[in-house]
């Protein structure tokens, strides 16, 4: 029992440090002003702010909107994207559907949703991943990003 014990935690601490490596969390005050000052003007009424820098110039950051909705916005040198994620019981059955019958995705599920705004340009955008492995020691093979337009068109997909 110790054994099966101790391989749980090794797993969950590996995984924890892998995902961790992907964005490192930082203060405000590391962020480029500018981008600090283009959230503040966006998102007066932001919560639970937190920043991420993902690269040199580029940083997410994770809040919740006056709504109280979760939210993301990514600034880079090329400007900014904003997503606002969708809970899973509120997924659109257009996106369901697409991902549930479309021969290319045969065995993806949909790990994120939300919608995503870029410019004036408003579209849904799913992230669909493909897991293989035992029980609770799955990992994450292929990652795809659905695009749709809001009226429910299929855009394209990218792989990760």
């Amino acid at each position: 029992m110790k054994k099966v014990l101790l391989f749980f935690m090794l797993a969950l601490f590996c995984g924890t440090a892998a995902w961790a490596q992907n964005a490192q969390k930082v203060s405000e005050s590391e962020v480029t002003p500018k981008h600090v000052k283009d959230f503040q003007q966006q998102q007066k009424k932001a919560t639970q702010v937190t920043w991420y820098k993902l690269s040199d110039d580029t940083y997410r950051v994770d809040f919740r909107d006056k709504d109280g909705d979760n939210a993301s916005i990514l600034f880079g040198n090329k400007g900014s994207e904003t997503y606002y994620y969708i809970p899973s019981n509120c997924y659109p059955a257009f996106v369901r559907d697409t991902v549930e019958h479309n021969a290319n995705f045969k065995g993806f599920s949909i790990d994120k949703l939300y919608v995503r705004k870029v410019k004036n340009n408003v579209t849904y955008q799913a992230r669909i991943i493909k897991k293989s492995g035992f029980l609770w020691w799955k990992k994450v093979t292929a990652a795809k990003l659905v695009n749709f337009e809001v009226g429910g068109k299929f855009i394209d997909a990218i792989d990760e």
